[in-house]
């Protein structure tokens, strides 16, 4: 077996970004026609660890339970329960299992110095119960971060969990082409070819 077929063995093509429709640039929700609506351009399509990966751009502001504005809230969570929805794409949700959750969520400078990252998690899991997962007690094992940046949402990443699996290191989400570039190099891969092999 060559070192390509290797790799894509051990990179299981589970990394994908969703951008659902009339998120991004709209505070209106239009159902997509198309599974070409849906799907946002893969910008990477290959991760060893994560078993789903998904994004979702929010253009409003973050809330958490310590919101006081309830009405604002409660449109809040109806998006979020919306846009995740919409990535139901794997005929495993929702999981069953034990799971490892990963949070990043992508603020504006004001939310920053303003909004707990445990309020961001806590509401956001409560979110993805009945879509994502079936109860957060199935999650065993949670790592959650913000940054600041020009496009607010959340980066989700979930792993199924053996039973006592053990690992200590944590890979990120996502790594820039460079980086991407580099991984396979050091396996002696070519990205272009995969991609274009993935493309046929």
């Amino acid at each position: 077996m060559g070192k390509e077929a290797v790799a894509l063995g051990i990179m299981k093509p589970t990394l994908l970004d969703f951008t659902p429709p009339g998120t991004a640039k709209s505070r209106e929700f239009d159902p997509p026609t198309e599974e070409s609506d849906r799907i946002a351009p893969v910008r990477l399509f290959m991760h060893p660890f994560w078993d789903k990966v998904f994004m979702l751009p929010i253009d409003q502001p973050l809330r958490t339970y310590q919101t006081n504005n309830k009405s604002a809230l409660k449109r809040y969570a109806n998006l979020i329960r919306r846009m995740t929805e919409e990535v139901r794409l794997d005929e495993r949700f929702p999981y069953k299992a034990e799971v490892f959750v990963t949070l990043h969520f992508s603020l504006t400078n004001q939310e920053m110095r303003q909004i707990d990252v445990d309020n961001l998690a806590k509401l956001f899991i409560d979110l993805l119960k009945g879509v994502v997962i079936v109860d957060d007690r199935q999650i065993c094992k949670l790592w959650v971060d913000k940054s600041i940046n020009t496009t607010t949402g959340c980066k989700v990443g979930v792993k199924l969990l053996d039973p006592n699996e053990p690992f200590q290191l944590i890979p990120p989400l996502q790594h820039s082409e460079a980086e991407h570039r580099a991984l396979l190099d050091h396996l002696g891969i070519s990205l272009d070819e995969l991609m274009d092999s993935a493309s046929e």
